[in-house]
């Protein structure tokens, strides 16, 4: 409870200035790079299943041979409630001579803006430690198995972001194939970094010849047209990911209830309470359209 005697200095006179998150807060990040969707339904399901390989040849006379989609695993979204609230005596909000009191509500909802941004981010930072998906694998995984039996993926490297280690994220794009072994054409569109990567990633995608070379060598990356997305939220300041546009992967972020503030006064005391709720679920299905480093 916010009581005058817990900030009693507030109550002086003479106060030139109160220090009270008066930044610019930055603008929102999981919707760059998550799906956003709003729902109204209560748990949410995907469904995986795989459809036909190759196509045998059939001799002259012989019969057709026929085949059957192959089914796989349904995964379920579920939503999480996140609630907090605080409680200010009258006297406090009255007497309140310089605005903090006043700001409390704002303060409260920075708090659940930062939160969300952390639970998105989350997809990111477990990627390389929390199984999910369809396969129940690493989001970023060096073994995503197929359910026709066509030989396990990787998407996922231990290096430090370089031209070469680039180079390479993006031909693991371009040699994507489906269960059955079908080559699936996914773009890679944007590049993900942290702060500790961001300059090292725009001397990258920036310049016209090959960064760090002194033949002046095409720098090829420039073709594939990425944007560059510096993600705050990152936990592993050598991480890094390449991400399709965001029609093309599978990474979710599902509104249940978005962010809502309610007050009320206490009738005995007068006290004036405020609570901020929001229920939302994250996570992703297919991998593909994914690519992630650990750095080194």
């Amino acid at each position: 409870m916010v009581i005058k005697s817990l900030f009693s200095d507030l109550y002086e006179p003479g106060l030139r200035r109160v220090v009270f998150e008066g930044y610019t807060e930055r603008g929102t990040e999981y919707d760059k790079f998550l799906n956003v969707v709003t729902t109204d339904q209560p748990v949410l399901y995907d469904y995986e299943m795989a459809g036909f390989g190759s196509v045998p040849t059939k001799a002259e006379g012989s019969p057709i041979i026929y085949d059957d989609p192959v089914p796989g695993r349904k995964i379920s979204y579920t939503w999480t409630a996140k609630g907090k609230g605080f409680r200010i005596t009258h006297e406090a909000m009255v007497d309140d001579r310089y605005g903090p009191m006043k700001k409390m509500a704002s303060s409260l909802g920075r708090a659940f803006r930062n939160k969300v941004e952390i639970d998105g981010a989350s997809i990111l930072n477990n990627a390389f430690g929390t199984a999910g998906g369809f396969d129940n694998e690493y989001l970023c995984d060096s073994g995503h198995p197929s359910l026709r039996g066509a030989a396990n993926i990787s998407n996922v490297a231990a290096t430090d972001l370089s031209v070469t280690a680039l180079q390479d994220a993006l031909i693991n794009f371009e040699k994507l194939y489906d269960h059955s072994g079908v080559p699936v054409m996914i773009r890679p569109a944007m590049l993900v970094v942290g702060p500790d990567n961001a300059p090292i990633a725009r001397e990258i995608l920036g310049s016209q010849f090959k960064p760090y070379t002194a033949d002046n060598e095409i720098n090829v990356l420039q073709e594939y047209g990425l944007t560059l997305f510096v993600s705050h939220y990152l936990t592993d300041a050598d991480s890094w990911f390449v991400l399709a546009n965001k029609a093309d992967h599978d990474l979710q972020f599902f509104w249940r209830e978005k962010f809502s503030l309610t007050s009320g006064d206490d009738f005995d005391t007068g006290d004036g309470k405020m609570k901020g709720y929001m229920r939302y679920g994250t996570g992703w299905g297919d991998w593909r359209g994914v690519w992630g480093s650990t750095g080194v």
